[in-house]
């Protein structure tokens, strides 16, 4: 694994500001302020063909799993200009938060995924948009705003490429220009401001080249080509999405984590271990002392509920991460008798 693909050079930005429009660089300072390293704006519309037949082929395939949300809102997906977005929308800015390794690794916090070791991003994300909202609306008085953080039928990594904040990898995740894959987005969608010039951007998976680390890393070989992952084989689905009581053997015998799966961004050669998380830390236990894997397979909820009240975990329900964690707990007492 190369860190460098023949003929590639990296961006030596950190926040891309160039990617802004004179009339929206005002955006960009305050971005930085709030941890952001990428922001852009793009002018509304629809998707690109190519992105919209993905998705619907996708979707014909099964590939989501039960998560029936992915299979509607399939007009307002494809079309920002969608009333069920925002009526008149004029443009959109997309940001992203760098997560890093996450706020914390205590206890059974490294059997989670980085992008949850904290409070649920959700949360912060939505918070440092709306200050950005608020910035917007002062500088065009005219101007209505709606933030999505995973809250809206928008394809939201389309719209990052389309913005110029990163690229599309073959994991199908956003990689930002020097800090990588491992990024968390949201976006402001705005109507009452002005228009975004067009800019011409790379195609999905060109940053890649001939690279596939992220699909021969892949434990359960969920990546089938290049920005298409099964679900019902992704350990990501299996311990924060599904509500299923169990975890089928096949997937569960590949868990080294019990909330989400790392391994596609980490092996990523664009990935810059070097980033700092801007997540904020999760609740700190009312005993004082985190707690361990074995400790949260068995805990009752209110003692749980201590350790990740605030945080996507919390989000996921208590019933799964107690199953989650008895399942990866089984692994890894394998793991230390082997």
């Amino acid at each position: 694994m190369n860190n460098q693909r023949e003929g590639q050079t990296r961006s030596k930005r950190v926040l891309t500001s160039d990617t802004l429009p004179a009339e929206w660089a005002f955006l960009s300072p305050l971005a930085w302020q709030l941890g952001f390293v990428a922001i852009g704006a793009v002018s509304t519309g629809t998707v690109p063909q190519r992105s919209a037949a993905h998705y619907e082929a996708y979707i014909a395939s099964g590939y989501h799993a039960d998560m029936a949300y992915l299979a509607r809102h399939r007009e307002q997906r494809c079309d920002l200009h969608h009333p069920g977005i925002l009526r008149g929308a004029t443009a959109l800015i997309v940001a992203a938060l760098p997560y890093a390794n996450g706020a914390t690794s205590a206890g059974f916090w490294k059997y989670v995924s980085s992008s949850a070791r904290g409070i649920d991003y959700h949360t912060t994300v939505r918070e440092r948009l709306t200050v950005i909202a608020h910035s917007i609306k002062d500088r065009f008085p005219k101007a209505k705003c709606r933030v999505f953080v995973d809250t809206a039928p928008v394809m939201e990594r389309t719209w990052a490429l389309l913005s110029g904040i990163g690229h599309i990898g073959k994991s199908g995740m956003l990689i930002v220009p020097e800090i990588g894959p491992r990024v968390v987005i949201g976006e402001i969608i705005c109507a009452g401001t002005p228009t975004i010039p067009v800019q011409q951007v790379a195609q999905p998976y060109e940053v890649c080249g001939n690279c596939t680390d992220c699909m021969d890393a892949c434990p359960t070989r969920a990546i089938l080509s290049p920005g298409t992952v099964d679900s019902a084989r992704c350990l990501s689905y299996w311990t924060i999405e599904s509500r299923a009581p169990h975890i089928p053997t096949h997937i569960a015998e590949h868990m080294t984590g019990m909330f989400g799966c790392d391994q596609c961004a980490t092996v990523c050669p664009w990935d810059n271990p070097t980033t700092a998380s801007a997540l904020d830390p999760p609740p700190d236990p009312a005993a004082g002392k985190v707690a361990s894997i074995e400790d949260i397979a068995t805990m009752d909820d209110h003692i749980l509920e201590q350790h990740i009240l605030g945080t996507a975990l919390y989000r996921t329900g208590m019933p799964t991460i107690r199953r989650n964690a008895k399942a990866m707990y089984k692994n890894l007492k394998g793991f230390l008798t082997e």
